[in-house]
């Protein structure tokens, strides 16, 4: 016989599934470009220059295929009028893409793999490659640049005197740490020939378009894949603070500190700052973020007769913390009769490791959850991740209920202990509460939904 929170666990499924169809990037791109602004879009339908594309990240298929579809080649006109028609030359350009990712292969632009969530070799060398398509390019052209969540450590190329081998013990230490994306993107930028508006430098004085889909708190531009297309208003100093507070100082790469001590004495460049010329010509739209996912799932939630109530930005701070004092809040709603309700949140949380276990942020808040959930009949949760991976896992996330935590009891599951050990994913396997849905192709941070019968 199927049970209240068995038919809630289908329920919120389908609202997990809803806000992944709106962010789905090919999507995103098509409705972006035919919303561009008359100019932009007879700019580049009726070029005379080159046109070029770059872009990274764990959507970047999906949404270099869809560019093409949406920016044909320029074909000469029937008859008599295309007589000595003289067409621009074809788009080209390259793309980096995590491997494994899903999403088509583009027909006119090339295909390159990088390292994530490390950056390594195959980073470097295709960052070189997205450099050499923009450097050449000249007042007449135009570069679209296709940003999405991951870019940020498949495009990287380290500044002169710091070894790729620094930059990737610095990133794992700054990950362990619990640094949040903006912190730990402040000081990438200071590290990379590729963050920090240098892409737009790079394709100076040619006209640039980016188009970003988000995966971090509060879409800053400045934060999305380290900024590339953007000023940066951080500083070295700023990301020497960032190492202070992470604790990290001591173990960090001997190089690493020399170049970030050196500029926060002003004897390196800096990152592009406001105001800069090369910038100028650059501009930088969001496409798609996690309002855009939520929001979906809240249409679809009141659609099933269940009061939705979204809160953008809230999944931010400590995994376990979080998702403790989400289970006492969906504990007290259910209490004081406030069903149906469908609480649709978004964010990022960080997780600060201190254990050797198997886990991921949205399975260490599931967790929490349910431990402070436990007896409450009727409410069930869901915690994810909209590219659908969850730390070093196969797991999406994972759903819980009023009933999981005496379940894991029942096993011999320690639920505290694994948060303790940041190893959560065993418990949460051998419960059957872990969501699997393979890579989605699309990344807009975090979701959390519950329902309250």
């Amino acid at each position: 016989m199927l049970t209240a929170e068995t038919l809630l666990r289908e329920k919120v499924l389908e609202l997990y599934q809803r806000a992944l169809e709106r962010v789905d990037p090919a999507r995103l791109v098509l409705e972006a470009v035919a919303a561009l602004p008359t100019a932009i879009r007879r700019a580049l339908e009726h070029r005379q220059g080159q046109l070029v594309a770059v872009g990274a990240g764990k959507a970047v298929l999906s949404m270099a295929a869809a560019l093409e579809d949406a920016l044909p080649d320029p074909a000469p006109p029937p008859g008599p009028l295309g007589k000595g028609f003289q067409p621009p030359p074809p788009m080209r350009g390259v793309v980096i893409a995590k491997p494994g990712a899903p999403g088509p292969t583009p027909r006119r632009l090339r295909v390159l793999y990088g390292d994530h969530p490390v950056p390594g070799e195959r980073s470097v060398a295709a960052a070189r490659a997205v450099l050499a398509e923009l450097q050449p390019l000249g007042r007449n052209d135009l570069a679209v640049v296709l940003l999405s969540g991951g870019a940020s450590s498949l495009l990287t190329l380290p500044v002169e005197g710091v070894g790729v081998q620094a930059l990737q013990r610095t990133t794992e230490l700054l990950v362990r740490a619990g640094a949040p994306i903006a912190a730990l993107n402040c000081v990438r930028k200071h590290l990379s020939r590729t963050g920090g508006g240098a892409l737009a430098r790079a394709a100076w004085p040619a006209s640039l378009i980016a188009l970003v889909i988000s995966d971090v708190p509060f879409d800053r531009l400045d934060t999305i894949g380290s900024g590339p297309t953007v000023p940066d208003p951080s500083t070295y100093a700023d990301a020497l603070r960032v190492i202070e507070r992470a604790g990290i100082s001591g173990e960090l790469p001997p190089e690493v500190r020399r170049h970030l001590e050196r500029g926060a004495r002003g004897e390196l460049p800096e990152t592009a700052k406001p105001g800069a010329p090369e910038l100028a010509a650059a501009r930088t739209l969001v496409i798609g973020n996690n309002r855009l996912a939520l929001e979906a799932a809240a249409r679809r939630a009141r659609e099933l007769g269940y009061r939705p109530v979204v809160g953008e930005n809230e999944l931010i701070g400590e995994a376990s913390v979080v998702g403790r004092r989400l289970g006492e809040r969906l504990r007290e709603l259910a209490r004081a009769g406030r069903g149906p309700l469908a609480l649709v949140l978004g964010g990022e949380t960080t997780v600060r490791v201190r254990g050797a276990g198997r886990g991921g942020r949205n399975q260490e808040l599931a967790t929490a959850a349910a431990l402070a959930l436990e007896g409450v009949r009727g409410v069930v949760l869901l915690a994810a991740g909209t590219d659908g991976e969850d730390g070093p896992t196969d797991a999406a996330g994972a759903l819980v209920d009023g009933t999981t935590a005496a379940r894991a009891r029942a096993a011999g599951i320690d639920l505290e202990a694994a948060l303790r050990a940041n190893d959560t994913y065993p418990a949460l396997d051998q419960l059957g509460a872990l969501v699997r849905t393979g890579p989605t192709g699309t990344n807009v941070m975090d979701v959390a939904i519950a329902l309250l019968a």
